[in-house]
């Protein structure tokens, strides 16, 4: 995900965010930055497993995701302004042993 979020942005300035914790009865991984953003219509065929338009980490967060019950979305770093950046969150169950 770092690798396709940084091929956006080559000639700007970005800082990128990641973050890991404890969310209700999973994990979650997010990371956002601050580039130029992903146009909503863009956000639903990155995740789409059969149009594979996204880079291979995409797809292989959505595959992940899908095999352990989890979930994978792109939202924008500042809700209703995708010009601010993206934000990938890949979100995945506890596993109690």
């Amino acid at each position: 995900m770092l690798t396709t979020i940084n091929e956006e942005n080559l000639e700007i300035y970005t800082k990128i965010w990641a973050r890991f914790n404890e969310a209700g009865d999973g994990y979650e991984l997010t990371i956002a930055d601050n580039g130029p953003g992903i146009k909503d219509s863009l956000k639903k065929n990155l995740l789409s497993i059969e149009r594979r338009s996204g880079g291979v980490g995409i797809l292989q967060c959505v595959q992940i995701a899908s095999k352990y019950g989890g979930a994978f979305e792109i939202h924008d770093r500042i809700a209703g302004s995708p010009e601010m950046g993206a934000k990938f969150r890949l979100w995945l169950p506890k596993v109690h042993v």
